[in-house]
């Protein structure tokens, strides 16, 4: 969870989880650079205070406008859940998962090879780029499913234990 939406969280100021309006983008990386974990990889960017000030690094971009692609919604506040777990210590927030119907290549505009390596999280907020609140990063790559459109449909599936955890430390 990047550090501006932990702020936001603790001030209660950042959108509700499950009433909110969260939404995600996909994150692709060059071929040259597949899998590289640079100082400037999106999961390594805690401090972004919104997506204008968000950088995807020197080899990482946002999924191209292709066929296929749009920053979707997460599905309605119905399909979200959030749960406490008393044995891990932890509150799990889940969603269903994110469907993308007939998601074109990428590569005509990155490099060939290039792929699909990742989601951030966002919140709506006012609605321009200035005002969206990256909240985290979903590593693709770290979980073996990073993948290049073909044309096909493809599904985004949450860890069985939901796609945001937060755990007492202590």
């Amino acid at each position: 969870m990047y550090n501006p939406a932990k702020e936001k969280l603790f001030l209660s100021t950042l959108a509700s989880i499950k009433t909110g309006d969260m939404r995600l983008l996909l994150v692709c990386d060059n071929a040259v650079a597949i899998g590289s974990l640079h100082a400037n990889h999106p999961q390594n960017l805690k401090g972004a205070t919104s997506l204008t000030s968000f950088n995807f690094g020197v080899d990482s971009f946002e999924y191209p406008s292709v066929a296929g692609y749009a920053r979707k919604e997460l599905n309605p506040s119905a399909d979200q859940t959030v749960t406490i777990d008393t044995v891990q210590n932890e509150v799990e927030a889940d969603a269903s998962d994110i469907a993308y119907t007939g998601l074109a290549s990428q590569v005509p505009t990155l490099a060939t090879g290039s792929k699909c390596i990742g989601a951030v999280l966002y919140d709506e907020g006012g609605g321009t780029e200035a005002t969206r609140i990256p909240i985290m990063y979903y590593d693709l790559f770290a979980v073996g499913k990073q993948f290049d459109g073909n044309g096909g449909n493809v599904t985004l599936q949450w860890p069985s234990e939901g796609f945001l955890k937060l755990k007492d430390s202590v």
